[in-house]
């Protein structure tokens, strides 16, 4: 029944149905519920009660939904840019299912990763860079050390 949302009330008696902040108040926006009460006027909702009724059923303010967006869109792109990294490898010779296979067997919850988890991920970069700068000559004898150097990261 919601019909439309205002910069500011126009109607009499132009507040909130519920808290009363007036018009002049420094509200993001109003809703106009197209309803009009006998004895009292039109009904509209100030942006801070609508955001708390729509919290009560489940619902996220605008702002924290395109929060969620943008971390949403980061990930896309980390994922995007981890499947070329792991092209790229495989282009080198290296065999990135081992090494997937190698950390199935030894997982890792985030839980025991905590706040060392940036510096895990320098880490396999690191390792990453070591063995992309090393080429395609050396991917046996590096698979070997980062195995090593896996067995004591993981344990």
């Amino acid at each position: 029944m919601f019909h439309r949302i205002l910069e500011k009330p126009m109607a009499p008696p132009a507040c909130c149905k519920i808290c009363g902040a007036a018009s002049d108040s420094e509200r993001e926006y109003w809703v106009d519920t197209g309803t009009w009460e006998e004895f009292y006027g039109a009904v509209y909702y100030c942006a801070v009660c609508f955001e708390e009724i729509a919290a009560l059923v489940g619902l996220i303010p605008t702002k924290e939904a395109n929060r969620i967006k943008g971390q949403l869109e980061d990930a896309r792109s980390e994922i995007r840019e981890l499947k070329s990294s792991i092209a790229a490898l495989s282009s080198l010779g290296i065999d990135v299912v081992t090494i997937s296979g190698f950390v199935k067997d030894h997982p890792i919850s985030l839980e025991e990763i905590g706040d060392g988890l940036g510096e895990n991920i320098d880490r396999a970069a690191t390792v990453v860079e070591q063995a992309a700068s090393q080429g395609p000559n050396d991917v046996s004898d590096s698979k070997q050390r980062r195995k090593s150097k896996l067995d004591i990261d993981v344990g």
